[in-house]
């Protein structure tokens, strides 16, 4: 407020040539630029209390909204047989893999 005060047109006239001649006002008077400068703080925490009350609104609706985990799919129920299938199967992708993993190191040990 002293700085809007202090480079008010009027101010800059008094100090300058000791008088003041409002007609010749380029950039407001000293209480012009005051009062433009208080209606712009006023202006910036009006706009900060706005956001600063969506976020606690948000904050209060994401509390009172209840957390919904996805819901596991229940895993089918196989017999003895389909069981016993399924793990040789998943065992017989290990050892494949385990193989060619080998083929692989063995490749890149090979001299050259």
């Amino acid at each position: 407020m002293k700085t809007a005060q202090a480079i008010g047109d009027d101010t800059l006239q008094r100090r300058g040539c000791g008088r003041v001649s409002p007609e010749s006002f380029t950039h407001g008077s000293a209480a012009q630029r005051v009062e433009w400068r208080q209606s712009e703080a006023n202006a910036a925490l009006a706009r900060q209390q706005q956001i600063e009350t969506r976020q606690r609104l948000m904050q209060i609706e994401a509390a009172s909204e209840p957390t919904v985990s996805p819901a596991v799919p229940a895993r089918p129920l196989y017999d003895v047989a389909q069981e016993r299938s399924l793990r040789e199967g998943a065992s017989a992708r290990r050892q494949q893999t385990c193989q060619g993993v080998t083929q692989i190191d063995d490749w890149l040990d090979r001299p050259n």
